[in-house]
């Protein structure tokens, strides 16, 4: 008997010093604080962000540390339309986020501090008199449309407009055949610096460049040739798109980053017949006709695909991908149905939208242990593939990964993924069994729409909410076992599960949506919506499942509402399960509510607290034979 209790004993401490499931991210509770005038995010590494300004101060003076943590970042919108005359930037700060000081009429002057680097898009657009500003001298990237309609951009003269060391817009209008040389120092030209600019026929670039933003150039007609100094990294989309007369581009092999149509309709680009274009070490796209059966070995110093490099080659069967490549990028293999299989470098981590979107004949994808990240619908409408482990390291699954992959029929999801976006397996018609992991929450809009064959899920005992349509058209569903922790079924969610015949609901669900059970539909939609046979609700008296079935005249069975001790998530068995909760309750990772306290409290004393937690360990030890 010593030995018995010994052991639970020291289960129980390991179960007190342990995490008790799987790490998951930090909750919103957990990073979010209000701290004075200003609600805060932590960072996690000793810093924190500004998420929202809630003060009615005139002049403000940003502090640069809050409850110990240095500022670092002003996030999008956290000084939008504020009242003040005037605020100043600690050092400290690096960056300003989306339209952060945007539309704050009365904002006159803005003192920045020179650890700042990165302001956002559209910053400070129409603080119409902001007149004043000390700018950070170690700017390296100002967004669209940061600082117009300001009185400090209106007061520039025509022409060359500099912020520090950014070449931030060409102002007013540019006399016919112009040619610039931009000053020296000058690291960055921001987006849509010289859009339009017809009459540029000629400009150099300084070696201290290092980035261009999207469409800087886009529409330069007059334009025919261009260099761009070795030292440059980033290519932002579109950069010249449109500039129809461009032929000669010299291309250093420095770039390391080369967005979508950033040759777009160019001569240069038109001219490059047939073969793979490179911008440096970036493969850029396939230009031309691609002949039948075409297998594509990348230059070994490539580091990186350029978004939708190979979309729409149909008779691409292969290609050799070098270990430098750590990204798929968007749309990279879109529309190959000539690839049947696909062997990624093992340096790959990131997988972006639509990667291999309508690649139909794809039925393998390897090695993936090593992702990350897999974008939406990377994987949309891969028809032939059939089963699919995803890879461990993977947080979340983003909409429509897998939606029409209509062949495949198993998916091992990873234990520790913490999200799942909408339309994941929509038409998966031969799906037939997932299990959610534990660290879902919720299964939104659309997850299941339409897979015939699913025949069943594993809702494990923290499921919250089940989105719209998450099961419409899963026919072959003919059971499903809702947890105690299920709060709200969302319209339609269980539309034309004609295999479904009964289920019981619990306690806590607290909303119905529209023909979410019992519904049909016969060749079309809600028009011919229709009650389905047979169909009848377990529940308890005076909750939403009631009213849902009286609403609705569905059958519906009346269950024992008592409290059973020790049973904390409902399910009618005491298990290691209703451990692992009081647990989670213990440790913040989760809230019970009133019942599954009341279950909880094994000892009667009121409180939830680790006794509760040996009473429970010693039933199941059958050391006392009640609780």
């Amino acid at each position: 008997m010593k030995k018995i209790i010994a052991v639970l004993l020291s289960v129980i401490l390991f179960l007190s010093l342990c995490p008790v499931v799987p790490a998951m991210a930090e909750s919103v509770e957990d990073t979010h604080f209000i701290s004075g005038d200003y609600v805060c995010i932590k960072n996690g590494d000793g810093t924190v962000s500004l998420l929202r300004y809630q003060g009615k101060e005139d002049k403000i003076l940003i502090p640069n540390e809050i409850e110990g943590l240095r500022v670092t970042e002003i996030l999008s919108n956290c000084f939008f339309m504020t009242s003040a005359s005037s605020i100043t930037i600690p050092n400290g700060v690096t960056e300003i986020g989306l339209a952060a000081f945007g539309d704050s009429s009365t904002l006159t002057s803005i003192a920045m501090p020179d650890s700042l680097t990165f302001i956002s898009a559209s910053a400070f657009y129409n603080c119409k008199n902001l007149k004043t500003i000390v700018f950070s001298k170690n700017l390296s990237y100002v967004g669209l449309n940061a600082f117009n309609n300001t009185a400090w951009y209106d007061s520039q003269p025509s022409g060359a407009v500099y912020i520090s060391k950014v070449f931030y817009a060409y102002k007013g209008n540019m006399p016919k055949n112009t040619k610039l040389a931009l000053k020296d120092g000058t690291v960055s030209i921001s987006q849509q610096a010289f859009r339009g600019c017809i009459n540029l026929t000629g400009i150099t670039l300084p070696t201290s460049l290092k980035e261009i933003g999207s469409a800087a150039f886009s529409g330069c007609t007059g334009l025919k040739s261009i260099a761009i100094p070795n030292g440059v990294t980033t290519l932002e989309s579109s950069v010249f798109q449109q500039c129809v007369n461009l032929e000669q581009i010299a291309l250093p092999d420095s770039i390391t980053q080369v967005g979508s149509n950033v040759f777009e309709n160019t001569k240069w680009f038109k001219n490059q017949k047939d073969t793979l274009v490179y911008a440096g070490r970036y493969a850029y796209r396939y230009n031309g006709s691609m002949p039948a059966n075409t297998t594509i070995k990348l230059r070994e110093d490539t580091i990186g695909l350029g978004t939708g490099v190979f979309s729409g080659c149909e008779n691409l069967t292969g290609v050799v991908i070098p270990s430098g490549v750590t990204t798929i990028t968007s749309s990279a293999f879109q529309g190959c149905t000539g690839l049947k299989e696909f062997n990624l470098p093992q340096g790959v981590t990131e997988i972006q939208n639509e990667a291999f979107a309508g690649c139909g004949n794809l039925s393998k994808i390897s090695p993936l242990e090593q992702v990350k990240t897999i974008g939406e619908g990377a994987f949309r409408n891969c028809s032939s593939l059939k089963d699919f482990t995803l890879p461990n390291g993977l947080k979340r699954l983003e909409g429509w990964t897998f939606s029409g992959c209509s062949s495949l029929e198993n998916v091992c999801l990873p234990q520790r993924l913490e999200s799942l976006g909408q339309s994941v397996f929509e038409n998966c018609a031969r799906l037939k069994q997932v299990n959610i992991p534990e660290t879902i929450y919720e299964l939104p809009y659309n997850t299941f729409l339409n897979c015939t064959s699913l025949e069943s899920v594993e809702l494990h005992k923290y499921i919250s909410e089940i989105g719209a349509n998450a099961f419409e058209g899963c026919t072959s569903l003919s059971n499903i076992k809702f947890p105690y922790s299920l709060e709200r079924i969302g319209d339609s969610a269980f539309l034309k599960c004609d295999g479904l015949k009964s289920v019981t609901i619990p306690k806590n669900v607290s909303e119905i949506g529209w023909k979410a059970l019992g519904f049909t539909y016969e060749n079309g939609w809600e028009s011919s919506v229709f009650p389905l046979e047979g169909f009848s609700i377990n529940g308890y008296e005076g909750t939403a499942a009631q009213q849902y079935a009286q609403e609705h005249a569905i059958p519906f069975t009346v269950l024992d509402s008592t409290v059973i001790s020790g049973d904390v998530d409902g399910n009618g068995e005491i298990n290691t399960a209703d451990v692992l909760m009081i647990q989670k309750h213990l440790s913040k990772i989760i809230e019970l509510n009133e019942e599954q306290k009341a279950a909880a409290d094994t000892d009667g004393n009121g409180k939830i607290e680790m006794n509760d937690v040996l009473q429970i360990q010693k039933f199941l030890a059958k050391i006392i034979d009640v609780l």
